[in-house]
């Protein structure tokens, strides 16, 4: 029981390098710096080959159209943020949803 309140407390207050706010659906844009994926699987392959340094692993999964390079200043909605630094964001107008590490996305200042 200790360990679950502490893993919640660690969990709530841990610090976050973006401060989301999922609930009032303000808009972010990419800074095009990072590979985004559909999945949240195969996201976490692809940071896991960048620690690697093992880029032609990234470049077979952009080959297999489960990752892609992101374009700058795309206009996302945040859907879901998680404590492992990525997030589900869905793309404005349009019904598309895909996974992005979260620094990679920043507050839509208009």
């Amino acid at each position: 029981m200790i360990k679950i309140v502490l893993i919640s407390i660690i969990i709530l207050t841990a610090p976050n390098g973006n401060q989301f706010n999922i609930d009032d659906q303000s808009t972010y844009r990419t800074t095009g710096k990072s590979v985004a994926a559909f999945k949240e699987e195969d996201l976490k392959l692809v940071i896991n080959y960048f620690s690697d340094k093992d880029l032609d692993a990234v470049q077979k999964l952009i080959d297999e159209e489960r990752a892609f390079k992101v374009k700058k200043d795309l206009v996302v909605y945040l859907l879901e943020a998680k404590i492992s630094g990525i997030s589900k964001v869905r793309l404005k107008g349009s019904d598309i949803t895909f996974w992005v590490v979260s620094k990679e996305i920043v507050e839509n200042k208009i």
